[in-house]
């Protein structure tokens, strides 16, 4: 079987939106005929090898619905340099009633979401905790906030940062109080916008267990510092294990989120005493008391890692 040549220069047929190429070979029964190595709502991922970039993961969208969205997250990802946390993209393009969008294969094949579920224990003389050890927790979100900085850095917000859209590679590899090492990649930039620190954003894509409040309000919001937000829920719950405002949608967690109530002192699930102060002041009601990212990474808990990004 030839391997097809994914990166096309070809002239936009009058069919494709801007913004995405036409493909130069027909490439639906080679891509699923890979192996399938993840299902989601808008599409599927399937695993082929190309032959001189190696492995790479090919997600196949039905057109429906999806104009705006799939130009905007290749354009999104060609604004930002090539990042050890950020998921490797080569680009996208159109078949049919399908779009391809091409990125580097994180090996590991799990989320961030997976690694908690399977990962999230630990032992504490007799009882067991929830979530990560405290250093691990911290080696982990830098990983998350890396890649987030460099997005902010090239007025990028991503708009959706959630466990489900970070990658994990190298799992099982001594090197962490954990017992595994483990590289994160953020993928999935489909939300993502151009837009500066100030800037008021009036459209409220995400996920409800990590909206910010205006974004609930749907009142006009900066994108930075939701992102901010989003990264504040993140880390508690890599230190606790839990949500810290429920992850379902109903009156009562959106009550909690628009007055920023969670708990910090859960049974074998607290949050550590050196890390509330990073979470108390992130997860702030009025949006202009939310640091921004270049603050976060001043704040003494952040510093004290050797690889602050």
């Amino acid at each position: 079987m030839s391997s097809p040549d994914l990166i096309s220069s070809r002239p936009l047929p009058s069919c494709a939106p801007p913004g995405v190429s036409s493909c130069d070979t027909p490439i639906y029964d080679i891509v699923t005929s890979g192996k399938l190595i993840g299902r989601g709502i808008y599409g599927s991922v399937y695993q082929i090898l190309i032959k001189g970039e190696g492995h790479l993961a090919i997600k196949v969208i039905p057109c429906n619905g999806m104009q705006s969205d799939i130009p905007r997250e290749a354009e999104m990802m060609k604004r930002l340099p090539k990042h050890e946390n950020i998921v490797e993209f080569f680009d996208v393009c159109r078949e049919g009633e399908f779009y391809f969008v091409t990125t580097r294969l994180v090996t590991g094949g799990r989320t961030l979401l997976d690694l908690i579920k399977s990962n999230g224990r630990y032992r504490v003389n007799q009882s067991i905790r929830h979530g990560f050890p405290e250093d691990a927790a911290r080696s982990l979100w830098l990983q998350v906030v890396s890649a987030v900085n460099v997005c902010h850095t090239h007025n990028v917000v991503h708009r959706d940062i959630k466990l489900e859209n970070v990658l994990v590679d190298l799992i099982g590899t001594p090197g962490s109080d954990c017992g595994f090492s483990a590289q994160l990649k953020l993928c999935d930039f489909g939300f993502a916008t151009v837009s500066e620190r100030g800037q008021n954003l009036c459209t409220y894509p995400g996920t409800f267990a990590y909206a910010a409040p205006n974004i609930l309000r749907g009142v006009p919001y900066d994108g930075h510092k939701t992102d901010v937000w989003s990264l504040g829920v993140l880390l508690y719950i890599l230190v606790t294990g839990h949500f810290p405002f429920g992850n379902v949608r109903n009156v009562d967690n959106e009550r909690r989120i628009l007055n920023a109530q969670f708990v910090w002192d859960r049974h074998n699930a607290s949050v550590p005493y050196r890390v509330l102060p990073v979470i108390q002041s992130i997860l702030s009601v009025v949006e202009s008391n939310i640091p921004y990212l270049s603050d976060v990474l001043k704040m003494e808990w952040v510093k004290t890692n050797p690889q602050v990004p």
